[in-house]
């Protein structure tokens, strides 16, 4: 069946590809991809009619979509590279690490990375020390001001309601409640705050060391010094250029300027890759999200207390790994 399966789709694919090559479909020479708000490991559930009403703005892209995109240019192998758009960036690290190490991987497999900074900040300025060239707008600051924690502790709140919370922790590194039986940090606690900044700050030194080819000591003095106008940080090395979005093509055509295009119409263009048979080489991913529940999963309509909003039931989960396990395409699963 898996192989019925694989042929059909190949045909189709075979024909769509024909069809785009008798058109004469010349490809982009960079493709246009939005990095932007939270970065969630996977594409979010469609939401419902009401929902995409009230809000018709685009769902934001997720590591999935990004991977994906990246993975479809290069199977094409036409285009010389992404153009990353990077604005309201409000990823987590861990996030911003994954991704910039799949744009190394992109650039290791011959093509060019350019990022383009709306509004940088020392997050997408991270994200960008993963790109051969960083331009920003010229009305932009540099706000490359290092990295800080916050916490809210609600001891004190609670107090003025009338409410006590008593907490038994384990140890005294699982300080993860003490947000609501303590008014301030307790030293192992700050300790494990400030070891996790340093090591990021640490990382975040050595990314705009090795690729802007300054020293450490150099780029700790350009954080101290930090914000930054555009043109002063073309000055002191940490940008390329400055560009409105409408000189790139320009900047980055060779002799003629250059097709940017988006990826709503690079990917009617690209190729698009053919499915192998007979391997197991997919990951299944099965994702586990919010509380554990008897029964199926589902979503609910309203955030509740305690429950949150999305429930994972063991009916699903348990037929998500029985179907990966079935399956002859998937040769390991993921829980997420």
């Amino acid at each position: 069946m898996n192989l019925l399966v694989d042929t059909l789709v190949n045909v189709v694919r075979l024909l769509r590809n024909a069809y785009s090559r008798v058109l004469r479909r010349r490809p982009p020479d960079f493709v246009w991809l939005s990095v932007t708000g939270s970065l969630p490991e996977l594409d979010q559930p469609r939401p419902n009619l009401l929902r995409r009403r009230l809000d018709p703005r685009p769902s934001p892209p997720s590591l999935e979509s990004i991977r994906s995109r990246l993975g479809r240019i290069l199977a094409d192998g036409r285009p010389r590279g992404v153009l990353l758009r990077i604005e309201n960036l409000d990823a987590g690290w861990a996030s911003l690490e994954e991704l910039h190490r799949e744009l190394q991987r992109f650039r290791r497999n011959g093509k060019t990375v350019v990022a383009y900074l709306v509004d940088p900040d020392t997050r997408s300025y991270y994200l960008a020390t993963a790109a051969d060239e960083v331009f920003a707008t010229p009305l932009a600051t540099l706000n490359l001001v290092g990295l800080r924690a916050r916490v809210n502790f609600l001891k004190d709140t609670l107090d003025l309601a009338g409410l006590r919370t008593e907490v038994v922790a384990v140890s005294p590194y699982k300080s993860a409640y003490g947000t609501v039986s303590r008014s301030d940090f307790s030293p192992e606690a700050r300790e494990q705050t400030e070891r996790l900044l340093d090591r990021r700050y640490e990382e975040l030194v050595a990314a705009i060391s090795d690729r802007r080819d300054l020293p450490t000591t150099e780029v700790r003095n350009l954080i101290d010094r930090a914000p930054y106008p555009a043109h002063n940080a073309v000055r002191n090395g940490l940008l390329d250029g400055t560009f409105y979005e409408d000189e790139l093509s320009r900047r980055l055509g060779d002799g003629s300027p250059a097709w940017l295009a988006e990826w709503g119409m690079a990917k009617k263009i690209l190729r698009i890759p053919y499915r192998r048979r007979g391997e197991r080489n997919t990951v299944g991913l099965v994702s586990i999200r919010g509380t554990i529940t008897r029964g199926s999963s589902r979503r609910l309509p309203i955030p509740l207390p305690l429950l949150g909003r999305e429930q994972a039931g063991s009916d699903s989960v348990v037929a998500s790994l029985r179907a990966a396990e079935k399956s002859r395409r998937i040769g390991a699963v993921l829980l997420h």
